[in-house]
C-alpha cells in the first residue's frame, strides 16, 4: 500500500529531484515498468504504478543514489560467488545511503519522508539479502546483477582504504 503524498509536495520534491538529474546529465523516464539505473545511458526509470506517493519518491531516490556510488571495495577481487553476492549487498545498501544524503543536500529530507524511506529501505534491503542469499539464486543471475553495477574508475588500495570508516 502506498502512501499519498499532498500534489504540492509531491511535485516539489520531484521537481528538486529531476533538476538535480539534470544538473548531472541523467535522464529519467517518470512512467516505466521498474525502477532502474543505467550507467551506461546515464538513465534512470521508475514505475508508475507508484506516482504520487512517498514510496515513489524514496524508489527515485535510491536509483539516484546508483549515480553517485563508487566502485566496491571487492571490484579488483577474482569473480567468485560469494565476492559478487557481496559487491549485491554493498552496491544496494550504498544506493540507499545516497539517495537520502541527496534528499538531504535537496533539502526535502522531511519527517514523513524518512519514515517512509526507512521502511522501503529494510523493505529491499532483506529482498538483496534474501536474492544475494538463497541457494537457488543462479551464479549466472547474480554475476549478471554486479556486471550491471557502475565502474567509475580503477579501484586501488589507497582509494578503497581512505573510504572504510575510521
Amino acid at each position: 500500500m502506498n502512501t499519498a503524498m499532498s500534489p504540492s509536495i509531491y511535485k516539489k520534491h520531484l521537481s528538486r529531484i529531476t533538476s538535480y538529474l539534470k544538473k548531472k546529465g541523467i535522464t529519467v523516464k517518470l512512467n516505466s515498468k521498474e525502477f532502474t539505473y543505467s550507467s551506461e545511458d546515464d538513465h534512470i526509470s521508475c514505475s508508475s504504478k507508484s506516482q504520487g506517493s512517498y514510496e515513489y519518491i524514496c524508489g527515485l531516490l535510491h536509483e539516484v543514489g546508483h549515480s553517485r556510488q563508487l566502485n566496491s571495495h571487492f571490484h579488483n577481487m577474482k569473480k567468485s560467488i560469494n565476492r559478487n553476492r557481496a559487491i549485491i549487498l554493498e552496491q544496494e545498501f550504498s544506493a540507499w545511503s545516497n539517495g537520502w544524503e541527496i534528499a538531504s543536500e535537496l533539502k526535502i529530507n522531511n519527517k514523513q519522508l524518512w519514515i517512509v524511506y526507512q521502511k522501503e529501505w529494510l523493505k529491499y534491503w532483506n529482498h538483496y539479502i534474501h536474492l544475494a542469499t538463497k541457494p537457488e539464486t543462479s551464479a549466472a543471475f547474480i554475476s549478471d546483477r554486479v556486471d550491471a553495477y557502475p565502474v567509475l574508475k580503477s579501484a586501488d588500495p589507497i582509494h578503497s582504504f581512505n573510504r572504510l570508516p575510521h
